[in-house]
């Protein structure tokens, strides 16, 4: 056998190993050994029905933790992104029922309200030079308490107008009776990023601003431009999650995600994110978020009380950090 031929067979081998000794296949092992254990402590879990119902609890959580990646792999926390899908989705339920919008421009309208939340967050960010844990945590109040001052700290229902059949179908239907919408919206969203971080210039600059800011900037990025543009990536995720989120309960309610905000960092940093940016996977923030979920759901399945699951959860965060 010739070098070249060795070469050849050599090379999937290689790939083989790359892959068994990542993080990622860490996380799918951890991932099918709790799916394992849960389904002995519970006979309810191991279901076609629950798996299905574990994607619709992930989807809201998912979709924001999806672009939370491109923006904490450069290094910053983002505290906001439940108060930004509480003030789109609170603004998206206006304009539908009081102002009369049809469900479509009511869905553009809400989407336009997060991108200008993250337009604030970057401008504070990238011109105030304020760091980002301090960005986030103010507007994370200030946009709460506007949510709560345009609605009187009331939900809107979205059932009562005509087409409320839209939103019906986004968040309540099930595709071929089986898979539910918004778990597909939520991996289009993951595709969507993974393609962006892996295959574009835009995706390879997010990861040398993360690791080097100073040296991305002698290769030429545009460096303030980076952080601003995954910023937004952070808060366009947040509106879709809180399209996603009212239309599961036909409700756009400004209190949505109170006391949850650190959740979407905890999928994130189990996913392998290096807290100081620059290292970390889409794929690997899947599986955390997949695993946080899971533990969730088979906690909830053996009637653990609330108190206990946010203890593990703590304990989680802390195992992966």
């Amino acid at each position: 056998m010739n070098t070249v031929e060795q070469a050849k067979e050599t090379k999937p081998m290689n790939r083989m190993r790359h892959l068994m000794r990542s993080y990622e296949f860490s996380l799918l092992l951890a991932l099918v050994a709790i799916c394992i254990v849960m389904s002995f402590l519970s006979p309810y879990f191991f279901t076609v029905k629950n798996f299905m119902n574990i994607g619709l609890t992930s989807a809201v959580s998912g979709t924001m933790a999806a672009g939370l990646t491109v923006y904490m792999l450069m290094g910053a926390l983002e505290l906001s992104q439940y108060s930004v899908s509480a003030l789109a989705a609170t603004m998206m339920g206006i304009m539908y029922i009081q102002w009369g919008w049809p469900a479509w421009a009511a869905i553009l309208g809400e989407l336009l309200v997060a991108l200008l939340c993250g337009v604030v967050n970057a401008s504070l960010l990238v011109f105030g030079r304020i760091p980002p844990i301090i960005v986030t945590l103010g507007t994370m109040n200030v946009f709460r308490g506007i949510a709560y001052m345009l609605t009187n700290a009331k939900n809107i229902i979205l059932m009562s107008a005509p087409d409320a059949a839209v939103f019906k179908f986004i968040g309540q239907t099930r595709l071929f009776d089986v898979i539910p919408v918004p778990l597909v919206i939520m991996l289009l969203v993951f595709g969507i990023c993974y393609y962006i971080l892996k295959m574009t210039k835009f995706g390879r600059q997010v990861y040398a601003v993360g690791a080097n800011p100073r040296a991305a900037h002698l290769c030429g990025i545009n460096v303030r431009k980076t952080r601003f543009i995954a910023m937004l990536f952070a808060s366009v995720s947040s509106g879709i999650a809180g399209i996603l989120a009212s239309s599961i309960v036909m409700t756009a309610m400004p209190s949505a995600g109170v006391g949850s905000e650190v959740e979407i960092t905890t999928s994130v940093l189990i996913g392998g994110l290096a807290l100081g940016g620059g290292r970390g996977s889409i794929v690997g923030v899947f599986l955390g978020m997949l695993i946080l979920m899971t533990i969730n759901n088979g906690m909830t399945l053996m009637s653990v009380s609330s108190y206990y699951q946010m203890a593990v959860r703590g304990a989680v965060l802390l195992l992966a950090v």
